[in-house]
């Protein structure tokens, strides 16, 4: 029988395993998409969540972009349940997490992140832009700094975690600084910022089944987690 900790340990568990949706909610929106032709290494991510067909201002480029999205309500949907999930699993899963300062303030930019993708759901780009553009912004410092304060501040603990997740948020700003860095080399616009925002729900989802597969085994979940 589990104690009232656990429980809300597992549904945490639970909640970051299913951010697999943000990925599924894109793959969909994507199929969708009409001209001009969307591409992964030219097209955004917000772009798949216009709410009209036309053009409107890209604030990182300075230059106007076309998009149409039919599924757009698809995409919003996505990243309002993406970011609920990250907010309220990362909340369960806090007592997992070893109490230090350190992790503290990681734990906090992640779920700064989740209440900013929430933000930027209803917020599309096309009809309200600054609210869009501050939004994201934050979200990509701050789950990517968050990654990397986590894994330093486990690293010593729980070795194999901790640098899983410092390469993971080093990645994540490699990807945010080359996505504002003109011309964009090999992998495109579209292309670093998919690298700046995918290792964190990436993170979030091995979370998620690690402690769902130790709990499984009856191990305990608390850090604890794969020294």
């Amino acid at each position: 029988m589990e104690d009232r900790k656990t429980k809300k340990i597992r549904w945490g568990a639970i909640a970051l395993t299913l951010v697999l949706l943000y990925f599924v909610g894109q793959f969909i929106t994507q199929l969708g998409m009409k001209s001009p032709p969307y591409t992964i290494r030219d097209n955004t991510i917000s772009e798949l969540a216009v709410t009209s067909c036309g053009p409107f201002e890209n604030p990182t480029l300075h230059q106007t972009v076309v998009a149409c999205s039919p599924l757009h309500d698809v995409m919003n949907g996505a990243f309002i349940i993406y970011g609920t999930l990250i907010t309220i699993g990362l909340i369960l899963t806090y007592p997992i997490w070893p109490k230090r300062k350190l992790t503290k303030v990681a734990l906090f930019l992640l779920i700064l992140s989740g209440i900013c993708i929430v933000i930027a759901g209803f917020a599309p780009g096309n009809s309200n832009l600054t609210l869009h553009t501050v939004a994201a912004s934050i979200q990509f410092l701050a789950q990517n700094i968050g990654l990397l304060l986590l894994g330093i501040g486990i690293r010593k603990t729980h070795k194999k975690l901790g640098w899983l997740t410092i390469i993971a948020g080093s990645i994540g700003l490699v990807g945010v600084v080359m996505s504002g860095t003109p011309p964009f080399a090999l992998l495109g616009y579209g292309g670093w910022q998919r690298v700046g925002v995918y290792p964190f729900p990436l993170w979030a989802i091995g979370i998620g089944w690690m402690i769902l597969t130790r709990l499984k085994r009856h191990e305990s979940p608390l850090l604890a987690i794969a020294k």
